[in-house]
């Protein structure tokens, strides 16, 4: 049997084997979002880990068909039951019939309640379904309502000195707002690395309000007087993210949904990125791709490595995009920009944090976003 260790808020405990484990999650000792590791050098939520996977309940579904089927069930007669008495037989043929029409009138109204039952079905199947129709929404509508929520990062680094003049070096990237309450925005850990804080920009619009996409009214000398403070909350090298929090938040901004944590990303979604990208002219680009694939990865950048759930898809990122959304045709946050292949040959190979790694980033750190 496998031993464990547990590591909550830093500290390492263990190790513990997997009964116990499976106890303290039972008592509430361990949370599912708190990590665990046979080594101590890969970590993982608990609740990703097969021995601490709950049997899932039966659908709703069977346990409806299992209440139709008691409502059809009729009792048999005792056996050894006293033959009627005398002049009973009109009262038992009016109970029989009476009956009769209780079952009749039983039947019509389950069957009522089953065409409602699968006409409710079918309306929550239609809201439910992912929606990668073109003609759903197209890519217009999905930027103006995104974009929003996307954010230019700056990240002061060292002072360098050419030709006896000092210059401010800055790491750039972009982020997503994830909670307009809370002013929380998810990045990238290798965006603002072991910086204590960083500088962002909300999208500025002309008076018609048009966005301005002109890269000189985001360069790094306004940062100091036009750009927003952010203090770096968290960080998770592994899983390269990072939460940071605003001083404030502009009143036409607006937090991205993330996708729903029990529902995979699946593979061949229609996908967006949103970010600043160095070699694109303009700030607050737009891709469009598709879901190539999703899955555990490791990939080894030289000074960090990334271990953990990732979405591979063909959209376009370059430098500057890094921390930036991957979003459905609904708006909704599936994964964070993250890096792409160098490999020679290969193409369309980006890859994106699955967003179920941001709800287990935010669980371990015990933030909840506001409704």
């Amino acid at each position: 049997m496998s031993n464990w260790y547990i590591r909550i808020r830093g500290k390492t405990m263990g190790p513990f084997p997997t009964a116990e484990v499976q106890q303290m999650l039972a008592t509430g000792q361990v949370q599912k979002y708190h990590e665990i590791s046979e080594d101590k050098v890969s970590w993982q939520s608990i609740e990703f880990v097969d021995e601490f996977v709950e049997e899932e309940a039966a659908p709703v579904r069977r346990r409806k068909l299992l209440r139709n089927d008691d409502n059809y069930e009729s009792s048999p007669a005792p056996r050894g039951s006293a033959k009627p008495k005398k002049g009973s037989s009109k009262l038992g043929f009016r109970i029989l019939v009476g009956s009769v029409l209780t079952l009749i009138l039983a039947g019509a109204t389950t069957a009522v309640i089953l065409i409602a039952r699968n006409k409710d079905d079918k309306v929550a199947d239609r809201k439910n379904a992912d929606t990668n129709s073109p003609n759903d929404i197209n890519s217009e509508t999905v930027y103006e309502n995104a974009v929003k929520s996307c954010v230019f990062i700056q990240t002061p680094s060292k002072t360098k000195v050419e030709n006896g003049k000092q210059y401010n070096t800055w790491f750039i990237g972009s982020g997503s707002l994830i909670d307009y309450k809370k002013k929380l925005v998810i990045t990238n850990y290798h965006v603002v690395q072991e910086n204590s804080h960083v500088f962002v920009s909300f999208p500025k619009y002309t008076s018609d309000n048009k966005i301005i996409t002109d890269k000189m009214q985001y360069d790094s000398k306004f940062m100091y007087q036009q750009g927003i403070k952010a203090h770096v909350l968290h960080r998770d090298k592994r899983r390269d993210l990072a939460l940071i929090e605003l001083e404030r938040v502009p009143e036409n901004a607006g937090a991205l949904r993330l996708h729903p944590f029990d529902k995979p990303v699946q593979q061949g979604k229609t996908v967006y990125t949103l970010g600043n990208g160095d070699a694109v002219g303009q700030m607050f680009n737009i891709s469009q791709g598709i879901i190539r694939s999703v899955g555990d990865e490791e990939h080894d950048f030289g000074d960090q490595v990334v271990s953990c759930s990732i979405i591979t898809a063909t959209n376009p990122i370059n430098q500057g995009d890094s921390g930036g959304p991957l979003i459905d045709s609904k708006g909704v946050l599936v994964g964070v920009t993250q890096g792409k292949s160098s490999k020679v040959g290969t193409s369309s190979v980006h890859w994106f944090i699955d967003s179920k790694e941001v709800h287990a980033f935010l669980r371990l750190h015990g933030i909840i976003l506001s409704e």
